[in-house]
């Protein structure tokens, strides 16, 4: 998840979706999202069911778009 939220940054910046008072995204940004995103992934992956085929597809197709978009804009 923090890997996604870095490539989506510079992409919802540059199209306006919002903004930081610095130009850059500060590193607590990250860190939020690292510290509150494994203890959720931890626990679905503990009690719910992971086995879903289509769930890595799906997060490399927004990995690959995101990358791109990064590229392009």
């Amino acid at each position: 998840m923090t890997l996604m939220d870095y490539l989506i940054e510079p992409v919802a910046i540059r199209s306006g979706f919002w903004f930081w008072h610095s130009q850059n995204v500060p590193v607590y940004n990250y860190v939020c999202w690292f510290l509150i995103a494994l203890p959720m992934q931890w626990a679905y992956h503990k009690w719910a069911s992971p086995n879903n085929p289509a769930a890595k597809w799906l997060f490399l197709s927004q990995l690959v778009f995101f990358s791109l978009l990064n590229y392009i804009l």
